[in-house]
């Protein structure tokens, strides 16, 4: 196999390999396919093989080879230059090399790499979630880059779609993040746990992994807007021991920005949260919300009223009743009143200690919703 042009996309993540020959057939595509053709059949239209490239890069094919033969005898310049302009691999084989010798070999490293692929996978699950000592699964993760040193990073998604996710849907979402990370050139795995789709790098700082899921999150919605993505990223661990715990982290930033409805959220962003997010038993938050918010926020659904809206604002503006008035509209008077009945009803007196300790209690209340 002769490169043609494309160079820029020799990093594209492959799928899998096809012959095609009907010039309609590319439309059927799932992307990342490389692409074979003799031309048969093709020969009564001049600028076929444009439209056939065309449309191998608009169906996201990570390649198109030709075979040089009685049906294409040569690769004309306007094909060149359209997969040069759009970094599609193109190249050339002779017609006295069999295809199906080709394509068996492709086939054969895609099935030996998917299966490296989920060992490497199951290798890093034992590490994460097993209590499987790091020097069993050394070797392992050593024939992939994992080395006791380095600069591991995790990602965790949520992945929603108005239609579903179905196998053939989640497919396609993990060979985007493929496709996006193989461009990054570093040591990477991605899997599904719990749902979730889960992304380990060696080699990116957690900036680089941030961009990466901005990115990606980018990409499934262009390609389907039905498609909302949420992402956590983890600190840098600078060993294999560690991943579990950047790993914990990662899914307390989707948490959170699953609670915000932030597209993506990195832990160090968190604040205070890591510290309600560090506790494991949630009915421990959950108790302490209700001892010190539970009785106004009844009282709010007894008698119609929003004094735990009014506690929030008062705090959140530095105890000052004329921005809570000019906030609310109300006059002075009526949000001296409030503030008072509040203290009667949970027996305070607003101290700093009291107005922090509802404030850690809104943030369990958001923590919990």
């Amino acid at each position: 196999m002769d490169l043609l042009a494309g160079k820029a996309g020799l990093h594209h993540y492959v799928r899998w390999v096809h012959i095609i020959e009907n010039l309609q057939a590319p439309s059927f595509l799932h992307g990342g396919e490389l692409v074979f053709t003799t031309g048969i059949g093709q020969r009564d239209s001049r600028d076929w093989l444009l439209h056939f490239a065309e449309k191998i890069y608009e169906s996201g094919g990570a390649g198109l080879v030709v075979n040089i033969g009685p049906y294409i005898d040569t690769v004309s310049s306007k094909v060149i230059i359209f997969c040069e302009q759009h970094g599609l691999p193109l190249f050339q084989v002779p017609w006295k090399v069999h295809i199906i010798d080709i394509t068996y070999d492709f086939c054969h490293h895609i099935v030996e790499n998917e299966e490296n692929e989920t060992s490497l996978a199951n290798a890093l699950r034992d590490l994460i979630f097993s209590t499987k000592a790091l020097a069993v699964l050394r070797p392992m993760l050593e024939r992939h880059g994992f080395f006791d040193t380095g600069t591991y990073c995790t990602a965790a998604f949520h992945l929603e779609c108005s239609a579903g996710l179905g196998e053939e849907q989640r497919g396609m979402l993990l060979f985007r993040a493929h496709r996006l990370l193989g461009h990054l050139g570093c040591q990477y795995s991605l899997f599904y746990q719990d749902g979730r789709l889960i992304a380990v790098t060696n080699g990116l700082q957690p900036d680089q992994v941030q961009l990466f899921a901005e990115n990606f999150a980018s990409d499934c919605a262009a390609r389907n807007p039905a498609v909302t993505v949420f992402a956590g990223i983890g600190s840098q661990a600078d060993n294999c021991e560690n991943l579990p715990v950047v790993y914990r982290e990662a899914l307390s930033a989707l948490k959170m920005a699953l609670c915000r409805h932030q597209k993506c959220l990195h832990y160090r962003n968190l604040g205070v949260y890591k510290l309600l997010l560090a506790v494991k038993d949630p009915s421990v938050l959950r108790q302490m919300y209700e001892e010190v918010l539970g009785p106004l926020e009844r009282f709010d659904e007894k008698h119609h009223t929003d004094y735990l809206q009014t506690l929030q604002e008062y705090i959140e503006h530095n105890s000052s009743i004329q921005e809570l008035a000019q906030l609310s509209g109300l006059h002075r008077n009526t949000v001296n009143y409030r503030i008072q009945r509040i203290k009667n009803l949970l027996n305070c007196s607003l101290t700093e200690e009291d107005k922090l300790k509802f404030l850690l209690a809104f943030y369990i209340r958001n923590l919990l919703s």
